[in-house]
């Protein structure tokens, strides 16, 4: 039933009280007419909403259909139609990264012959050189991708992420860079990582050779030596 302010208005109290316990409405004793018609009101807007499974919008591809989200996204943006790619910190140890894709631009690169692989390059600066990388490594992503999370160095202290694509023949095209992040974490003791292999009978036991094997395969750039930057004599 669609439940007009008119309608609500024109039946009796014992109507009214009816149509709210069907509603699943409680009405506390006392309660005026007025907020019982304004709580009907409110539910019969809600269920209107949730019935319009489709958003009827100018550029339907950019939208979610709320009938295939169950996450209560509904109407939500899933690309801006925009080529960019941007980069924060979740926590001292992982760097979290998000891009995105200007349609056309995405349709030519991947309809290409040519065409390889897209892929993120990380770029590592000195605090004192923001200029230019003193190193940076690479992680391939799909066509569907549009997040990553990344491991990074005690050493790291400045980082960047440029969104590349890649050619068969090997030509490297760099489609959007992020913001720079400052990584601060020279006050974390670096003690994550076991780099030794002269352990104790007890502690390989432990499992602590599988551990460190896991840990290098998964996190190698913590594992990284940092060079410092050469300084020529006159």
């Amino acid at each position: 039933m669609n439940l007009s302010k008119s309608y609500l208005q024109s039946v009796s109290t014992d109507e009214l009280l009816q149509i709210a316990d069907a509603h699943g409405v409680f009405v506390a004793g006392g309660l005026c007419r007025n907020l019982i018609i304004e709580e009907l009101l409110e539910i019969n807007e809600d269920t209107d909403l949730s019935n319009n499974k489709l958003l009827k919008i100018r550029n339907d591809d950019l939208f979610l259909d709320d009938e295939g989200d169950d996450k209560g996204n509904a109407g939500l943006a899933i690309s801006y139609n925009k080529t960019e790619i941007h980069v924060l910190l979740r926590d001292p140890m992982w760097a979290f990264t998000f891009w995105d894709f200007y349609k056309p631009e995405f349709l030519n690169l991947t309809n290409d012959p040519d065409f390889d692989s897209f892929f993120l390059r990380v770029l590592l600066f000195y605090e004192n050189n923001l200029s230019e990388p003193y190193d940076s490594f690479d992680i391939d992503v799909t066509e569907s991708d549009r997040s990553r999370y990344f491991y990074l160095s005690f050493n790291d202290s400045v980082t960047r992420v440029e969104l590349c694509s890649r050619k068969i023949e090997g030509e490297i095209s760099v489609l959007a860079r992020s913001n720079l992040i400052r990584l601060r974490r020279e006050n974390i003791a670096n003690n994550l990582c076991v780099l030794d292999n002269d352990v104790s009978s007890p502690v390989y036991l432990s499992g602590i050779s599988a551990l460190k094997k896991h840990h290098f395969k998964n996190y190698r750039q913590a594992f990284r030596v940092k060079e410092e930057p050469k300084i020529e004599r006159l």
